[in-house]
């Protein structure tokens, strides 16, 4: 995968449109466009904008070498995705257990700053779904 399928896989797993990536890391759309189209290589002041921005953070060292380094929080996107996703789910089935089965240890008695409201868990598990789905599809079209 070059810099460019790359660049795009990251803006993509994180649900941001071209739009968006040049607002929130200050990197010029028509250079948002040239980098993601294999056209230009990004300047090293794009670099630096999307090395500064925390959603991206994570993955600069796969994005320039195609090496990850989880102990230091350098991963795949896909994958990073994938661990948010499982961490969700196994959440939303512990809520839903526990309100299905009064027995079973309720996960909202657990210490949290907000908990989640079951029309809130079907939101998640809804947009957990979505998610999903994006992930699929963007294996396939790179396959």
């Amino acid at each position: 995968m070059n810099f460019a399928e790359k660049f795009k896989k990251m803006r993509q797993i994180e649900s941001f449109t071209q739009e968006q990536l040049s607002k929130e890391t200050g990197i010029a759309i028509s250079s948002v466009k040239a980098i993601e189209g294999g056209k230009n290589d990004p300047s090293f002041a794009a670099l630096m904008k999307l090395i500064n921005h925390k959603t991206f953070k994570p993955y600069i060292l796969w994005l320039l070498t195609g090496d990850t380094a989880p102990s230091a929080g350098q991963v795949d996107p896909a994958i990073r995705t994938l661990m948010h996703i499982e961490q969700a789910e196994v959440v939303a089935s512990e809520l839903v257990a526990a309100e299905n089965n009064p027995t079973t240890e309720d996960v909202r008695s657990r210490p949290v700053a907000d908990p989640l409201s079951m029309e809130e868990m079907t939101l998640l598990r809804q947009m957990i779904l979505r998610e999903t789905a994006k992930l699929k599809a963007i294996d396939k079209d790179k396959g």
